[in-house]
C-alpha cells in the first residue's frame, strides 16, 4: 500500500504548491503548468507501466491474447476491439505495450480537460485518483477510456454543439455501453432540477429498479432488436454480473456522498441554477453531474450500467467540490475543506486498496514489457 500513499501524498504536496500564487501573474502561471505537468506525467506512467497489477489485468490480458481480430459487437465495443486491433494485428505488440498505450491515451484524454478548463487542475488529479484512476483506470480500462472521452461532452452540451455532442458520445459508447443512457443528456440539460425536481426524480428512480422496471425495458428491447447490434448489446447488459438490490439504493457509500454534495451544491449556487447562468464549466458540471446520477439510478438494477456507470457522475464529482471550495471566500472555511477532502480521499484510497489488497501488490520486475 506503501506506494500508493506516496503518490496521493506527493498530489496532496503539488495541490498546495500550486496555490502559491493566486493573483495571475506569468510566474504563478507558468509555476502551476510545471507542476501540474509534473503530476500528469507521473500519473501517466505509474498507471501505463503497471505489470501484474490492478483490476482486471489478467482478464485483459486473456482478452487480448486471444482477440481474433473480428470486430464483435456484443462482447467487445467496437472501439476497444479496433483499438486491439491495430495494436496486436498491424503493430504486433504485446499485451504490456498495448496496456501502455490504451492506459496512456485515457489518462491523456482526462489530463488535457483539467488542463483546457481550469486553474488549478492539479486538485482534480488529487480528487480522481482514489476515486476513478484506480478503479477505471488501474483495471476497468475501457471504462476509463470512456469517462475520459465523455467528459469532452460538457463544453459541447454546453454551448449547444450537437453534431459535436453526438460524435463525443458515439465515441464514448464505442468503449464501454454504459454510456448509451447519457444520450438523453444534451435535450434535458435546460432543465432547471430543482432540490423538488431532483427527490422527486431520485425517489422515481427507486421505485423503478424496486419492480425491476429497467430489467423489463432492457428485455423487451432485446425481444423486439432480436440478432440485431442493439439486441445483442441489450442482451450482454441484461447478463452482465449480479444485478443490484433495491434496498442498497440509498445505502453504499457513493450514492450517501452525492446527497450531501447536490444539495449542498444547491444552496451554494442557488443564484446560478435559478437564472441558468454559468461561468466557465459551473452550472454545466453542475447539470450534467445530476443529470447522469438520475439516470444511473434509474437502471441501477442492471449492474454494466449501475456499477459501472457510476464512473462517469464520479468524474464530475471532483468539478463540483473544485467549484464549491472556489466559492469559499474566507481562507480558514477553505483551507478546512481542503483538509476534509483530503481525508476522505485518503480513507477511500486505503478502503480500495485493503479490499482488493491481492489486486495491488507492489509492481513486479518489467520483464515482459523490457524483454528481460
Amino acid at each position: 500500500m506503501t506506494i500508493y500513499l506516496i503518490v496521493y501524498c506527493l498530489l496532496f504536496l503539488f495541490a498546495l504548491l500550486e496555490r502559491l500564487d493566486d493573483r495571475g501573474e506569468a510566474s504563478g502561471v507558468l509555476l502551476r503548468k510545471n507542476f501540474y505537468f509534473i503530476c500528469a506525467v507521473g500519473l501517466v506512467f505509474f498507471g501505463a507501466l503497471r505489470y501484474e497489477t490492478g483490476f482486471d489485468y489478467f482478464s485483459y490480458e486473456n482478452i487480448y491474447q486471444l482477440f481474433s481480430g473480428r470486430l464483435s459487437v456484443g462482447r467487445f465495443e467496437p472501439g476497444f476491439a479496433a483499438f486491439m486491433h491495430i495494436c496486436k494485428n498491424i503493430f504486433g505488440l504485446s499485451y504490456p505495450y498495448f496496456l501502455f498505450f490504451l492506459t496512456a491515451s485515457s489518462l491523456l484524454i482526462k489530463f488535457s480537460f483539467f488542463y483546457k478548463y481550469f486553474k488549478y487542475p492539479v486538485f482534480l488529479l488529487l480528487m480522481y485518483f482514489p476515486a476513478v484512476f484506480l478503479y477505471a483506470d488501474f483495471g476497468q480500462i475501457r471504462q476509463g477510456m470512456a469517462v475520459g472521452i465523455f467528459l469532452w461532452a460538457i463544453p459541447a452540451i454546453k454551448n449547444r454543439k450537437l453534431f459535436r455532442f453526438l460524435i463525443i458520445w458515439l465515441a464514448a459508447c464505442s468503449f464501454h455501453y454504459s454510456a448509451l443512457i447519457f444520450f438523453p443528456i444534451y435535450w434535458f440539460y435546460k432543465i432547471k432540477v430543482t432540490p423538488k425536481i431532483f427527490w422527486a426524480g431520485l425517489i422515481f428512480c427507486f421505485l423503478f429498479n424496486a419492480v425491476s422496471g429497467a430489467k423489463v425495458i432492457f428485455y423487451a428491447a432485446m425481444k423486439i432488436m432480436g440478432s440485431s447490434g442493439l439486441g445483442e448489446i441489450m442482451e450482454y447488459a441484461l447478463g452482465y454480473g449480479e444485478s443490484a438490490n433495491p434496498l442498497s439504493f440509498f445505502l453504499e457509500i457513493n450514492t450517501l456522498l452525492v446527497l450531501c454534495l447536490i444539495p449542498l451544491y444547491q444552496k451554494v449556487y442557488a443564484n446560478t441554477i435559478k437564472n441558468g447562468t454559468e461561468k466557465h464549466l459551473e452550472f454545466s458540471g453542475y447539470n450534467v453531474y445530476i443529470l447522469m446520477f438520475l439516470l444511473i439510478k434509474m437502471f441501477d438494477s442492471i449492474s454494466v450500467i449501475g456499477y459501472r456507470g457510476a464512473y462517469f457522475y464520479k468524474m464530475i464529482e471532483g468539478i463540483l467540490l473544485y467549484y464549491l471550495m472556489d466559492k469559499l471566500k474566507e481562507k480558514e472555511l477553505k483551507a478546512l475543506f481542503f483538509l476534509f477532502l483530503i481525508f476522505y480521499g485518503l480513507i477511500r484510497l486505503i478502503f480500495i486498496i485493503q479490499k482488493q489488497a491481492w489486486q495491488f501488490v507492489p509492481y513486479q520486475i518489467y520483464g515482459e514489457l523490457f524483454g528481460l
